[in-house]
């Protein structure tokens, strides 16, 4: 099973005033990234992606480069044009996407320039500082062994709850009303489908291979 990995933003402002917005918590996601796992049976090979499985595309960096300009335009009132330390914190969890997803978003959010175009064969030699106006900006993160604010995986109870999930009356049944699908897939994939969690990494593969033929 896959999980949602996410950066938080926080934008405050000194000034309390009851009529206005003072600060705001923003949680995201990273952005398009590659398969994190290729099926047994799967045509492609992992050399086809740049920097690998489960890494941030360049469409990924252009998507969180908008939200920047978005957050930017949104929250024009509660932050200064340029860095400023005392006004953000951002923190992200500890995985290459979800960094990079980070710092496109600050590009966004802190560039001068207002239409961003990169090119197709970005990488980060040719990315940082040439073909953007932007000053670094420190994003925060800890070990994912450490982190118990967006560390998943270091929550027993949470892995609890999925096993609940799992075995519960609804999975179980919709378990049953794809078991067609499942078997197809075991013979398409190569692979063992025990449920709809395994059966959504393939198709979760399977759509960013679609978008990138």
């Amino acid at each position: 099973m896959r999980y949602s990995i996410i950066v938080v933003l926080l934008l405050f402002n000194r000034y309390i005033d009851a009529n206005r917005l003072i600060g705001t918590h923003i949680i995201f996601r990273h952005g398009e990234r590659s398969p994190s796992y290729l099926y047994p049976t799967n045509p492609n090979s992992p050399d086809i992606w740049r920097n690998g499985l489960g890494q941030l595309t360049v469409r990924g960096q252009l998507q969180h480069i908008s939200l920047g300009q978005y957050i930017r335009e949104r929250y024009s009132n509660l932050i200064n044009s340029t860095y400023v330390a005392s006004e953000i914190t951002i923190r992200s969890s500890d995985y290459d996407r979800t960094l990079m997803s980070a710092y496109s978003n600050l590009v966004g959010l802190y560039s001068s320039s207002e239409n961003i175009e990169l090119p197709e064969d970005l990488t980060l030699a040719n990315m940082w500082p040439k073909a953007l106006p932007w000053q670094p900006i420190p994003v925060h993160t800890v070990p994912r062994s450490l982190d118990h604010l967006m560390g998943i995986s270091t929550c027993d109870r949470y892995e609890e709850l999925v096993d609940e999930l799992r075995q519960s009356s609804r999975i179980q049944s919709l378990n049953r009303e794809f078991q067609d699908l499942f078997n197809y897939l075991e013979k398409h994939a190569n692979q063992s489908i025990e449920d709809i969690f395994i059966a959504w990494d393939i198709a979760d593969t399977v759509l960013i291979e679609v978008r990138h033929k």
